[in-house]
């Protein structure tokens, strides 16, 4: 059975919030995700292969990455399937090169 999750956080104030506030409604949203499908296969895009990203990017992205880490195993000791995006994208829409519209209503 494949689950559709659509985020509770906020990020239209985004700027206004500290990263410890960000990374603390992105914790206490997984928590609640990993709770309620225990069985689920956590599957994340490998964000990191994009090298074109700024280096505030890259520190900001690794420090959610390890609050998903954290939760992951802290709700059943469990680890993170990494995918390219180009592959999410093939699965999702049939086209490794898809624009984000494409995903998106995919």
């Amino acid at each position: 059975m494949s689950v559709v999750y659509k985020s509770n956080v906020d990020n239209k104030d985004a700027k206004k919030k500290s990263h410890g506030q960000i990374l603390g409604e992105i914790a206490h949203e997984l928590h609640s995700i990993l709770k309620a499908y225990p069985d689920a296969v956590l599957i994340r895009e490998k964000a990191l292969a994009m090298v074109s990203i700024a280096a505030k990017t890259i520190q900001v992205l690794h420090k959610v990455v390890g609050v998903a880490d954290l939760y992951a195993w802290a709700v059943g000791q469990r680890v993170w399937e990494e995918i390219m995006p180009t592959t999410i994208k093939a699965l999702l829409t049939e086209d490794k090169n898809a624009e984000k519209d494409m995903v998106a209503a995919a």
